[in-house]
């Protein structure tokens, strides 16, 4: 699935390694309570577009594989 996610500007290893960094920022957030530096508001919303992004690869990706495997559009 992650070879999906790409787009131009964004290679696929590149999503995933951002994605990667982000689940390390939120776990350092969860579990102890702080980052390992400051997280800004830039931070956020970058993180916030990547998410966006890889929801939308992830869901086309899903709905053009449905459709090959059953012939059925996922949304009817």
């Amino acid at each position: 699935m992650s070879q999906t996610w790409s787009w131009e500007g964004m290679s696929a290893d590149r999503a995933s390694k951002k994605l990667d960094d982000f689940v390390s920022l939120r776990g350092s957030i969860a579990h102890r309570g702080a980052a390992a530096s400051a997280v800004h508001k830039k931070d956020v919303t970058d993180y916030y577009e990547l998410v966006k992004h890889l929801v939308g690869k992830t869901g086309g990706k899903v709905k053009s594989d449905l459709k090959k495997a059953t012939g059925e559009d996922l949304w009817n």
